[in-house]
């Protein structure tokens, strides 16, 4: 499966691991409810298990901040 990078600002980032978020490495989707640490949890839109919580995205290095510093 090709490595996806999701390009957030860092309002976005703190506000999706506020809520649980996170997002499908297979089709890209927004997922809600999920652990910050979640792997491999099932996409309800592609059905793949490929939905990662946000702080487990950052840490494998997914996530690009799009704020200019």
């Amino acid at each position: 499966m090709a490595q996806r990078t999701f390009e957030i600002s860092q309002e976005q980032y703190q506000s999706m691991a506020d809520d649980s978020g996170g997002f499908c490495i297979g089709c890209g989707a927004e997922a809600s409810g999920v652990e910050p640490d979640a792997r491999n949890y099932k996409c309800e839109d592609c059905g793949q298990p490929s939905v990662f919580g946000i702080e487990e995205l950052l840490i494998m290095g997914q996530i690009e901040f799009t704020d200019d510093d």
